[in-house]
């Protein structure tokens, strides 16, 4: 098979020469940062049973592995500005209008690449599948009795042209992988046929694909003939979550190995313009209750500015929160996130001292930033202490119930006594100081 189809070789097949020290090198192209994964069934074969009750499973298994130590090991192939992260499936499809290929006498039937490239290319035109993105992954799932012809060779072919699945793209802008229902002895793996084994070359392709997806132009070690981070690793599955995966090579260990469980990495986030000063604190947003928490991390720069970086589901930003007091900022007090209903996004506060000794907020109304002066206590603003929210009982407001988070920020004055600025249910901006009794 020639080298610009990425293939899961058949088990057993030597692609590394003894004594060769393997090391893959990047070669500019593109990487699927974030992977998506569409997933696509096709043919009626997929209507019968036992390979219907697949379709959830396979489903079930990227929801899992897209977000698993999987991807975090992938981290290691980040190169500069194209930074691996988790992924997400983003839909699937079972498309039993058309069969794929032609039929055989036997009844069999045999597809090549180019109808699965006509097929797909034809799909994304009529919205049958949505249009790709950059990140954008088909995986393309072939019926029982479907052979693949693609390159000079064949699923469940003999050595050394046989494969059990592959990846390419079309145009070098869609990236798809192509898993046949194989059952032969020399694709499969574990004991639950066929779904180890579709789980394990689903495996192998989705990590060739993010690591070099337009063929031979990301990441591989182009002395081999197969040389893809997958390739070099080929056969050698373990179980992860449940599931079996196939190992992965990587360059750091020098060694085939899946991490079974989250990798720790540092990634550089820049700083302000200015430069990085103190920290001010961190706190996690989730737009609804079900949705994915963003990391929000409030810091001063050298000139004592209030700035964000912040993360938008996709990117990273800084953003500078113009309008602080006049004089600039002082101590950081505390950050915490509100909610204005049980069903609400949550909205950051930061509360942090001004050089004018005032308490001050800088917080988001859920279109824009605004600073509010809180005053201090009678005795002056000294040490902070600490900031919670409380959650309240249901109020009545407007015919609505309104269960609302509201900031109690706990400071001491400048004689040692303990205050806390808080604010009514009704009236969020109402607030006020109250001290509590000093010990004796």
């Amino acid at each position: 098979m020639p080298e610009s189809f990425g293939i899961v070789p058949m088990k057993g097949e030597a692609l590394v020469p003894a004594g060769t020290r393997t090391s893959l090198t990047y070669h500019q192209g593109p990487l699927l940062t974030e992977v998506q994964v569409y997933t696509i069934f096709w043919g009626s074969g997929w209507q019968q049973m036992p390979q219907n009750g697949l379709i959830q499973q396979l489903n079930d298994f990227f929801d899992f592995i897209l977000t698993s130590s999987l991807m975090d090991q992938l981290g290691e192939y980040s190169w500069q500005e194209k930074s691996i992260h988790h992924g997400s499936r983003v839909g699937t499809k079972t498309i039993t209008a058309s069969n794929p290929g032609f039929v055989n006498r036997d009844g069999s039937r045999v597809v090549t690449d180019d109808q699965i490239q006509k097929a797909l290319q034809l799909w994304i035109s009529n919205n049958t599948v949505p249009q790709p993105n950059n990140n954008t992954l088909f995986f393309v799932y072939l019926p029982p009795n479907v052979t693949v012809n693609a390159g000079g060779g064949r699923s469940c072919g003999p050595s050394p042209n046989g494969f059990c699945g592959y990846h390419y793209s079309i145009n070098h802008t869609i990236f798809y992988a192509v898993v046949p229902y194989v059952d032969c002895d020399n694709c499969s793996i574990g004991l639950n046929q066929p779904f180890d084994t579709l789980t394990e070359v689903s495996s192998h392709e989705l990590c060739e694909a993010i690591t070099d997806p337009d063929l031979t132009t990301g990441w591989n070690d182009d002395r081999l003939k197969f040389g893809e981070i997958g390739d070099i690793c080929n056969g050698r599955a373990t179980l992860l979550g449940g599931y079996y995966v196939q190992t992965e090579w990587s360059n750091r260990e020098q060694a085939c190995l899946l991490r079974t469980s989250l990798a720790v990495r540092w990634t550089d986030r820049g700083a302000p313009a200015s430069g990085l000063g103190d920290a001010v604190g961190v706190v996690t947003v989730m737009d609804t209750p079900t949705s994915s928490q963003r990391p929000y991390v409030f810091v001063k720069d050298t000139q004592g500015s209030l700035w964000v970086n912040w993360y938008d589901g996709s990117n990273w930003h800084w953003t500078d929160q113009e309008g602080a007091p006049a004089g600039g900022l002082g101590r950081a007090v505390g950050v915490v996130t509100v909610m204005d209903t049980p069903t609400s996004s949550q909205r950051p506060y930061v509360f942090i001292e001004g050089i004018d000794h005032h308490l001050w907020v800088n917080w988001w109304n859920g279109h824009v930033w605004h600073w509010t002066s809180l005053g201090a206590p009678t005795g002056g603003l000294g040490d902070a202490v600490g900031v919670v929210t409380v959650i309240d009982t249901m109020f009545s407001q407007n015919g609505t119930n309104i269960a609302t988070q509201r900031p109690y920020v706990f400071v001491k004055d400048t004689q040692g006594s303990l205050w806390v600025n808080w604010s009514t249910a009704e009236c969020e901006l109402r607030r006020k100081w109250e001290p509590f009794a000093r010990r004796k």
